[in-house]
């Protein structure tokens, strides 16, 4: 199962609904030279903070959620899989088919969910 976790500052940086893709990024500084892009592909479902310090992302088996306040969402079956998103303060919650990191150089005004954009090097999968 999918786990990943990074001690970067991550934001909600695009959303593509025509193809229901989420881009978290932790923006390339001084520090870190490149972008840490998280795309969660086939979303179905976000519970998101705005600032998201030191994150934690593992994925879980939609039937364990059953405890989750979102308990009434009926995605159990379907090709989607539940992602815990986790920092120091929160947790969230994301229902997507799959999840994947990337690093790249990408421009502030470029998204890596554009197609004429290259994602850049994949650095972990949930697929």
């Amino acid at each position: 199962m999918f786990s990943f976790h990074s001690d970067r500052y991550f934001t909600i940086f695009d959303v593509r609904i025509s193809h229901r893709q989420v881009l978290l990024r932790s923006q390339k500084d001084e520090i870190h030279p490149e972008n840490m892009d998280i795309i969660f592909f086939d979303t179905d479902f976000i519970q998101s903070g705005i600032n998201l310090f030191g994150l934690t992302i593992r994925e879980f088996i939609l039937d364990e959620a059953l405890s989750h306040p979102f308990e009434n969402l009926a995605y159990k079956g379907q090709s989607s899989r539940g992602f815990l998103l986790e920092t120091a303060d929160n947790s969230f919650f994301m229902i997507a088919h799959s999840c994947k990191v990337f690093t790249n150089k990408l421009d502030f005004s470029e998204s890596s969910l554009d197609f004429r954009y290259d994602k850049g090097g994949e650095v972990s999968s949930s697929s």
